[in-house]
């Protein structure tokens, strides 16, 4: 873990990347990159390190993460007992890190998850036309990309290949009363008060229930 943090700091991303892919860190890569998260997060608080190291180590978890989505992450049967969930980034966000941290401590937790960084909501409808899915969620940090998000939600509905699709909403954007964001047609609205991570296991939980009622 020292290794990969090291790494982070310095930038290097080769490195990092390594560390995170090679066959001996295959089940424990999201332990390391959340220890290092930690790490950067005390050092920083207790003055030990500079702010361009703790730029640069969140930019090269940020590039690791995202060469880690690319490559895809194979699912157990540990996870598709858990649950499946897609989490999408918008075409216009800039800053995706806050999904992509929320996505390891998903997975960390035994669930399988997809995540779509800055792909067109056409993708985004197809792979829920394609594959099951539990929950369906979408991190929002500008308000542009509200514009057409009920749109995308009531798509996702019609075509997902699962019935009873639960959809969760996050980011900077929602703010205040979650009665506010009604309009969107999400069954639930994350805004900053709430725990991501009890959320969506909520909302797994109430999907999964009721598809076991479905099929008494």
């Amino acid at each position: 873990m020292k290794e990969f943090y090291s790494a982070a700091l310095a930038g290097r991303f080769r490195d990092a990347a390594a560390i995170c892919t090679s066959d001996e860190n295959a089940k424990t890569w999201p332990n390391i990159v959340l220890d290092c998260i930690d790490r950067i997060e005390h050092h920083w608080k207790l003055d030990h390190i500079s702010l361009i190291e703790v730029s640069d180590g969140f930019w090269t978890i940020r590039r690791v993460l995202e060469h880690i989505a690319s490559l895809g992450v194979p699912m157990t049967a540990q996870m598709e007992a858990h649950g499946r969930i897609l989490l999408s980034v918008p075409l216009r966000e800039k800053h995706s890190f806050g999904a992509q941290h929320l996505t390891e401590q998903l997975r960390r937790l035994g669930y399988h998850v997809d995540l779509f960084l800055n792909r067109p909501n056409a993708q985004v409808v197809e792979q829920l036309n394609a594959q099951h899915y539990d929950v369906f969620g979408v991190s929002v940090g500008q308000d542009q990309s509200l514009m057409g998000l009920g749109n995308l939600i009531a798509e996702a509905r019609i075509v997902s290949e699962n019935p009873t699709l639960r959809v969760i909403l996050g980011g900077r954007s929602f703010k205040g009363n979650q009665s506010a964001y009604d309009f969107l047609g999400a069954d639930a609205v994350l805004t900053g008060v709430e725990d991501p991570l009890a959320s969506f296991h909520s909302l797994i939980g109430t999907q999964q229930s009721g598809s076991e009622s479905r099929h008494a």
